[in-house]
């Protein structure tokens, strides 16, 4: 049984009051789980830099960690609190891994730090294919997944017919007032909205989650999508969030794992990737475009036995492949099995320049005996190639449902630059009217019932 060092921040951005933070949900907790809690090691790396400062937390650190001697010591970073030269030194003592949230948009972070760490994991598939592509071996990938003994299926009332559960931004907003417009409402929980009064906590989120219809999965990312950018503009906060948003980059996370973990159904952005984790309309719904939200919630709304056939497919799916348990045993055994080949390799570059050194003084027999070896080895190479075909085989098989999934989000970007140009023409229409305005050619109210039918136009 292996002995891991955890070193993450144990509450929701460092605050206690907040709860227990997503990495000691699903990263520690899981752990305890699958090994034993006497197995696991927890250092509460960020409430040390905050009573301690920097330099003194990476000191204690490196010294549990030499007095531990932990086969595997995995990260969870922050910002930049830890010290390069430190984390680098601890590979003579252990093998690190840091378990990377955000690569997809945090790219330059990423990099810089891998570089100190013997392993590093993604949870996008995407990115881990980069990876492998650029040369870089030491990439694990390894989805968020959910907490099997937190989220869970709970049979109660659904008294919500549409639900989101997630933190505020802009485009989130947007989107539920564009609903709420078509007829829909949709009842909001998370950070941000209502002066923080719809926080939810881990009990609080599956009771609802289990208790809604349709749970929305709504983007977060940035969106060029001109009518947003024009709504957007008539708010302080909206436009400060906007600015403040770094995320460019869409990415399957855990909201996706813990809603189809408690079997829930869910209606979901059409993110990359989402369909190597779950089989589309079949284990969860998505929807391509804004435009045609509102036309899939109410589908679903009025098809109540094809919505709970998807929500139970979701749920065996996920319980079956994507329990944090599971994908944090997987991390620990490829780590593990990665770190047993590299220290084979090694043997076996020292048993080789052994054997060289005794070629030189071989008999006829000691040669005939080299001659059986360079056999035996040239059927393993074969029997390596004949793997390595069946690996590109499979890799093909992957490649092709990515490109079918590329072809998609091109249709749909095209879709996008049309209503971007329909947009923009409407806008010279109002600066055409307002000029016209200006000049006294036509009177007020002919100006405003022409904004009225150019707003109508508006997608």
């Amino acid at each position: 049984m292996p002995k891991i060092f955890i070193s993450i921040i144990k509450y929701d951005y460092g605050i206690a009051e907040r709860g227990y933070s997503f990495e000691y949900n699903n990263l520690y907790l899981p752990l305890c789980d699958v090994y034993g809690k006497e197995q696991i090691f927890l250092f509460d790396f960020y409430s040390e830099y905050k009573n301690f400062g920097k330099s003194e937390m990476n000191k204690k650190l490196k010294h549990l960690i030499t007095e531990q001697k932990p086969d595997i010591t995995l990260f969870a970073l922050f910002k930049n609190e830890f010290d390069s030269q430190i984390i680098n030194s601890l590979k003579m003592i252990t093998k690190t891994i840091v378990y990377f949230f955000d690569d997809p948009w945090r790219k330059n972070f990423a990099n810089n730090w891998r570089q100190y760490f013997s392993f590093f994991s993604t949870p996008d598939y995407t990115m881990y294919k980069k990876y492998l592509s650029d040369g870089i071996e030491n990439a694990i990938f390894s989805p968020f997944g959910f907490n099997k003994n937190i989220y869970k299926k709970i049979e109660m009332e659904k008294i919500y017919n549409v639900s989101f559960i997630g933190g505020y931004s802009p485009l989130r907003d947007w989107i539920i007032m564009k609903l709420k417009k078509k007829g829909i409402n949709v009842n909001v929980f998370g950070r941000g909205w209502n002066n923080e009064k719809s926080w939810l906590t881990e009990e609080e989120m599956v009771k609802v989650i289990n208790q809604t219809k349709i749970n929305l999965n709504l983007s977060n990312a940035v969106s060029y999508h001109l009518p947003f950018l024009i709504w957007s503009m008539q708010t302080t906060r909206a436009v400060k969030e906007l600015l403040l948003l770094r995320k460019t980059i869409e990415q399957v996370k855990g909201r996706h794992y813990e809603i189809t973990g408690c079997g829930g159904f869910q209606l979901s952005y059409n993110i990359p990737g989402l369909e190597i984790a779950f089989d589309i309309d079949k284990e969860i719904a998505v929807y391509n475009s804004l435009k045609n939200l509102p036309q899939r919630i109410k589908y679903f709304l009025d098809n109540e036995n094809e919505r709970e056939r998807i929500a139970l497919n979701g749920y065996n799916r996920a319980t079956r492949d994507h329990s944090a348990q599971n994908y944090m045993q997987q991390l620990i055994n490829k780590e593990l099995e990665e770190s047993k080949q590299i220290i084979t390799a090694q043997e076996d570059i020292e048993l080789l320049s052994l054997a060289e050194q005794e070629l030189s003084s071989l008999t006829d027999k000691q040669k005939q005996v080299e001659k059986e070896a360079r056999l035996i080895a040239q059927e393993e190479t074969q029997r390596a190639a004949e793997k390595e075909k069946q690996a590109k085989e499979t890799q093909k098989q992957v490649e092709k449902k990515a490109k079918l999934a590329a072809q998609e989000e091109a249709k749909r970007k095209v879709q996008e630059a049309r209503e971007v140009e329909k947009a923009a023409k409407s806008l010279k229409e109002i600066e055409k009217t307002s000029a016209q305005l200006r000049a006294g050619k036509i009177e007020t109210k002919e100006a405003i019932q022409r904004l009225l039918d150019i707003s109508e136009k508006l997608p």
